[in-house]
Parts: structure tokens; C-alpha cells; sequence
């Protein structure tokens, strides 16, 4: 029994892993799409009074091409930021964020919003600015919009965001 076990599972890695590696094309030298990210995380605030906050977060998420492949497809991601409060309305809310795809390679971004109410629909841009390994030089933009969700306990924070996006490489 052992044996066909082990044979069933050499069996389903020779059959899988050449369509897996097939199905990876490279990534064209300049492009545009849309993707999906959600995002979990932990904030911390610093209370001044009645009316004004600073907001400090780390959160990680996980993205997806819409189309279902191509760049930023299926990777993981790490950002952190802040933002000021005044009265329930945030501002210069600025950050970096990190994409890993299923290489280990990386994608650096920076990112800035305007302003909006907390809790409230949040949009920003975005800029590739490099990466590693296939993503070195990469530039280009990316603009989003966030949604915030309730969070499951204080000192989290949980997103959905939409975004679109154009890049460019060497």
C-alpha cells in the first residue's frame, strides 16, 4: 500500500509540475491591468488631546491579478505607514509596501493619500519604484482604493482594495 502511495504521488508531481512551469510565461517588458488586494494588520495611535491622533500600521495581505495572472498575481505583501488625524479626518497618510511573488522576488512601493474621514472609502497613488531579481528598474504607477472593514478587535485594521496599474522594466 505504501509503495502505491508513493508511486500515486510521484505520478501527480510529473503530471503537475511541467504544466505549473509551462503555465509561467515571462513577464512582458511594460504592461497595465487591475488587481485585488486584502490586507490585516495592527495600528498603533497616539492620542493628543481630544481632537488629534497620529497613526502608525503594519499590515500584510495577499494580491491578485484580476485577470487571474501576469504581474502581481497571486503574491504576498508587507506595508507600513502613518497618518495624522484632526477631528475624525485623516491627512497625509504615506507609506511603503513590499510585493513578494512566488520567485522571492520583490516589488517596492511608496504611496501617499489625501485626506478622508476614518472608516470612510480612502484613494491614493502609488509608485513602483524597483524591485529585485525580474523586477529590477522596475518603474510605474498604481492608483487604489481601500475600503476599510470593522475590525475583529481594537489595535487592528482589515481592508479590501482595488487597484489599477501600469509598469514598465529595463
Amino acid at each position: 500500500m505504501k509503495t502505491f502511495t508513493i508511486l500515486g504521488l510521484l505520478l501527480v508531481l510529473v503530471i503537475v509540475t511541467p504544466t505549473f512551469i509551462l503555465a509561467q510565461s515571462p513577464l512582458p517588458k511594460e504592461g497595465s491591468g487591475a488587481n485585488t488586494s486584502y490586507f490585516t494588520g495592527t495600528l498603533k495611535s497616539l492620542p493628543m488631546g481630544q481632537d488629534l491622533v497620529a497613526i502608525t500600521y503594519e499590515v500584510f495581505g495577499v494580491t491578485t491579478n484580476d485577470a487571474g495572472q501576469g504581474f502581481f498575481h497571486n503574491v504576498s505583501s508587507r506595508c507600513v505607514g502613518g497618518l495624522s488625524v484632526v477631528k475624525g479626518e485623516w491627512d497625509n497618510e504615506q507609506g511603503m509596501c513590499v510585493f513578494v511573488d512566488g520567485d522571492g522576488d520583490q516589488v517596492f512601493v511608496r504611496y501617499s493619500a489625501g485626506s478622508g474621514r476614518l472608516g470612510a472609502v480612502a484613494k491614493g497613488k502609488s509608485t513602483l519604484a524597483g524591485g529585485t531579481g525580474k523586477y529590477t528598474g522596475l518603474t510605474g504607477t498604481y492608483e487604489w482604493t481601500r475600503t476599510a472593514l470593522r475590525p475583529t478587535m481594537p489595535g487592528t485594521t482589515h481592508a479590501v482594495m482595488k487597484a489599477t496599474f501600469t509598469y514598465k522594466l529595463p
